[in-house]
């Protein structure tokens, strides 16, 4: 399934992934690796739910910083997919989708193609960001 278009979800447990999928991002953290970019897919045998893995503090924080020991720059594909603004697809639309990333533990949050949309994220990270969030 193409995250453009809905969300996609892997249905393997965490001990699956370590053996296969994340093998190449352990060598990648051993070597350094600057930036790893998170995407939009679902893990519900990992984290017990349907949330995108960029909007996931499980998979963003715990599995790829804590677990991957990863400490560079962590960046998220463009929110601008449908698996994030279309809620029919279980999206929260990009501007709540930016603050979910950055909660997540995303440093970097792509918003790539509409500009009103860019000018809505600013606006709902500041607004969360005086909140408290």
């Amino acid at each position: 399934m193409d995250s453009h278009l809905a969300l996609p979800r892997i249905l393997k447990p965490k001990s699956a992934l370590l053996s296969t999928e994340l093998v190449p991002f352990h060598a990648l953290v051993a070597d350094n690796i600057a930036t790893i970019m998170t995407g939009y897919m679902a893990f519900p045998f990992v984290t017990g739910n349907n949330r995108p893995c960029s909007l996931s503090r499980m998979i963003t924080t715990d599995l790829l910083r804590g677990g991957l020991v990863f400490g560079g720059v962590a960046v998220t594909d463009c929110l601008e997919m449908d698996a994030i603004t279309d809620p029919l697809q279980g999206g929260c639309r990009v501007e709540e989708g930016t603050v979910r990333a950055l909660g997540a533990g995303a440093d970097v949050v792509m918003v790539c193609h509409m500009m009103e949309r860019q000018h809505g994220v600013v606006e709902r990270v500041l607004g969360a960001i005086e909140r408290g969030y």
